[in-house]
């Protein structure tokens, strides 16, 4: 699999600027970074990202019911701020079979291949844990999502007023072939 375009750029210090992080493993620690960047997402964006019209109190209980047991996430920061993060999340108990794909990016490192890395680093550790399959939704307009299930070899279809996608995870050796993490609850401060 070729390297994402912020990699790239990151490798290359074109990332400087914004002072972009490696993506690491997110942890309960980061819930109050995590609901700080779920706040400055524009109407439009909330509703991208939840398929809501969310409101402030709304995005602190989301925030506040994070069970990180039943959830894998890797972030970016921008300096002090988390600027994108990517999560599966799942409903069984134990060994995940299917997990549920949410990402966002703030708007201005959108276009730059940011959701792409973050969404290849996390496939790495939803493989390493056991997730089987990855679903997704989202809403026509919603492009990079789409673009990045297609990358994976998702099978895409309509359904309703949204797309949905599922990526059968460990069929992809590029997400697999990788050296595995020993636990999903290890956290990795490679910022």
């Amino acid at each position: 699999m070729p390297k994402h375009l912020s990699q790239n750029e990151f490798e290359a210090g074109k990332l400087e600027s914004s002072k972009v992080s490696r993506p690491r493993l997110a942890g309960p620690q980061d819930v109050p970074s995590l609901l700080a960047h779920y706040l400055r997402l524009s109407e439009i964006d909330r509703y991208t990202r939840f398929f809501s019209a969310m409101s402030d109190d709304g995005i602190q209980r989301y925030a506040d019911a994070s069970d990180w047991s039943r959830m894998v996430a890797v972030c970016v920061y921008g300096g002090d701020e988390l600027v994108g993060i990517a999560e599966l999340g799942w409903d069984e108990c134990g060994k995940p079979m299917n997990a549920e794909l949410g990402v966002s990016v703030e708007a201005r490192l959108r276009r730059r291949g940011l959701a792409s890395w973050l969404v290849y680093e996390l496939f790495r550790w939803g493989a390493a844990i056991g997730v089987h399959n990855v679903h997704a939704s989202w809403v026509g307009g919603n492009d990079a999502v789409g673009r990045i299930m297609r990358e994976y070899g998702a099978e895409i279809w309509l359904s309703g007023n949204h797309w949905r996608g599922k990526v059968p995870l460990l069929s992809l050796p590029e997400v697999v072939a990788t050296e595995k993490p020993h636990s999903h609850k290890v956290i990795v401060p490679n910022v």
